[in-house]
């Protein structure tokens, strides 16, 4: 009895020990992300069903997001190494879209722009969700569809380039699996078909099957699918993987991904991983290691999972009927620590808002860093600068301080975007707050006058001028209407950028007019707090010259940034953004 006693107690022992490792198991295996299939639509109309993988506490916007392409042909976001891909990357905070790229349901008909339609409807699906930041990946064949659109489209939204077991050029790959007599003969008889006129109605079926046009196209010897020509012309940082098993294929060998790595030499960075001891082509059994490696990888280059924002509709100043409303939009860390100091407030450009320019990405790149940033409507868009003068904007911003004040930050940094930038000089100027500790310009408005004059014309300019005055005298200052057209002056090219001012006789004065305070190499000489300066060469507005006026103007110290050279930062800053951020970010550790 007692033997039989120690049986039971053993099989219950071992019973309740598979219970814990069983448990153990799910729970190291609990699902770190969530899975949604969206329909995205190409720009020729077919629709391109998309597999959508994110972090299980939701998409973060303001972090990078990944695109990847399968391999193939024929292959869908389910096969190869897409799913493991996808789950390993969004478990470490990215989100992820594997577009079926049509070369799965399309596989006789579907060359390489078909292609890059689908790859575009991707980036622009997150795009518009907001992310700013791209990573293209690709798997095998997926390797050629992204360096195919990344040099069709040069598109600056991807930001890094990825390769999983990269193939050969395709107009070599065919002779290596089916020698040289079997391909060539193909070749002769797909081009045959194609100058019978049946070129898309006969399939061939070499290694791959498609229409005969279509397999010339892909692998013929005038493919364009040919990654070693293809790699120099890519800019992005590249990386490289590949298996020790895999690379005993000739159209994977490892000489071949190093032969890519030395080809891409306008790349900022090239990386290769190669994995040993049986590594095959969907990297098994290296999945954990090959997320980590690319994790590490994206990180190194600035891509790494970002801290979440938290994004809040501010309302001050609100009546009992909603007159004197403000609103902004408010970006501080969602995680609640302990936020830097001071706070920002982002003044905007002419006619834009604060969902437009800088703001929509600086004001969460403060926020990661743990600043809180205020991006407000300064004049609303065009209804409003029609009746508003400029020195309205003064108690605007005052209001916005006040608000800060109130939250508990006991100073602020002004922002000031091109025109933006004229409020916020001539706000400290005339008020000289000492909650103000300083103010960067984003490509800073010129002297408003002289560049309205210099692009309409004197004579034109003038006749506007007297228009505007002879309207104030008859007491029609806010009620008569002065527009006129004109194309900007350089540093824009000459008759391309048209400019359109539409404002009542008052407000025109008060902005454009002789007497207007919007000399900004005056105000700034009033400005008695340091000075951040930032423009580059490709902007259509700010030259370098006048950015050295206004440095030379400014009475306190001054730190002045250039972004030059050919491909140097336009109005916007495009490309420049983390540069930018981070050149701000160094510049308020000093003042503080």
């Amino acid at each position: 009895m007692r033997g039989l006693q120690k049986i039971l107690v053993l099989i219950f022992a071992v019973f309740a020990v598979t219970i814990l490792v069983t448990a153990g198991t799910a729970i190291a295996q609990e699902k770190l992300f969530q899975q949604e299939v969206v329909r995205l639509t190409a720009e020729d109309g077919r629709p391109v069903p998309a597999l959508m993988t994110f972090p299980k506490d939701g998409m973060n916007v303001n972090g990078p997001a990944v695109i990847h392409c399968q391999g193939g042909p024929g292959s869908t976001p389910l096969g190869g190494s897409g799913p493991w891909i996808a789950e390993g990357l969004a478990s470490r905070g990215y989100t992820v879209v594997a577009p079926m790229v049509r070369h799965a349901d399309r596989l006789f008909t579907s060359n390489f722009d078909d292609m890059a339609l689908d790859v575009k409807a991707a980036v622009d699906f997150l795009a518009g969700l907001g992310f700013r930041d791209i990573i293209l990946t690709g798997s095998s064949f997926g390797s050629i569809t992204t360096t195919r659109y990344l040099v069709k489209t040069q598109d600056p939204r991807i930001k890094a380039n990825i390769h999983f077991a990269p193939t050969a050029d395709m107009n070599r790959s065919v002779p290596s699996r089916v020698g040289n007599e079997a391909y060539w003969k193909a070749v002769a008889e797909a081009g045959r078909l194609v100058s019978a006129g049946k070129g898309m109605e006969t399939v061939v079926a070499v290694s791959f099957t498609h229409a005969a046009q279509i397999w010339l196209e892909l692998w013929g010897p005038a493919s364009t699918g040919v990654n070693s020509l293809l790699f120099p012309q890519i800019k992005q940082p590249i990386l490289l993987l590949l298996g020790d098993i895999d690379a005993r294929t000739p159209i994977r060998s490892k000489e071949n991904s190093l032969r890519l790595k030395a080809n891409a030499t306008s790349s900022s960075k090239v990386d290769f991983f190669f994995y040993e001891g049986g590594v095959n082509h969907s990297f098994y059994p290296v999945h954990r290691q090959v997320i980590e490696d690319v994790a590490k990888w994206l990180e190194g280059i600035g891509l790494g999972p970002k801290p979440r924002v938290k994004t809040e509709v501010v309302t001050i100043n609100e009546g009992a009927m909603g007159e004197g409303m403000r609103r902004g939009l408010r970006y501080s860390p969602a995680s609640g620590a302990k936020q830097n100091g001071p706070a920002f407030i982002f003044l905007h450009d002419w006619t834009d808002d604060a969902f437009k320019g800088p703001s929509q990405w600086l004001g969460p790149a403060l926020a990661q860093a743990g600043y809180t940033a205020m991006s407000i409507d300064a004049i609303r868009g065009q209804s409003e600068i029609l009746r508003s003068k400029f020195e309205m904007s003064d108690d605007i911003i005052k209001d916005w301080i006040d608000y800060l004040e109130q939250q508990g930050f006991s100073s602020v940094v002004l922002e000031g975007h091109g025109f933006g930038s004229l409020r916020a000089s001539h706000y400290v100027a005339g008020t000289q707050d000492k909650r103000v500790r300083g103010v960067a310009y984003l490509a800073p408005a010129r002297d408003a006058a002289n560049w309205t004059r210099e692009g309409l014309g004197a004579d034109q300019y003038n006749k506007a001028v007297a228009e505007a005055e002879d309207a104030v005298r008859r007491g029609d200052g806010d009620s008569h209407l002065i527009q006129f057209k004109f194309f900007m002056p350089p540093p824009a090219p000459k008759g391309q950028i048209p400019f359109h001012i539409v404002m009542m006789a008052n407000p025109f004065l008060s902005t454009w007019g002789p007497q207007a305070p919007t000399v900004h190499t005056e105000q700034i000489r009033r400005v008695g707090v340091p000075v951040l300066l930032l423009a580059g060469s490709n902007d259509t507005f700010v030259t370098e010259e006048f950015m050295k006026d206004l440095a030379r103007a400014a009475k306190a110290a001054i730190e002045f940034i250039w972004y030059g050279g050919g491909n140097g930062a336009d109005h916007i800053f495009t490309g420049y953004e983390a540069r930018v951020t981070k050149d701000i970010i160094n510049w308020v550790q000093k003042i503080k």
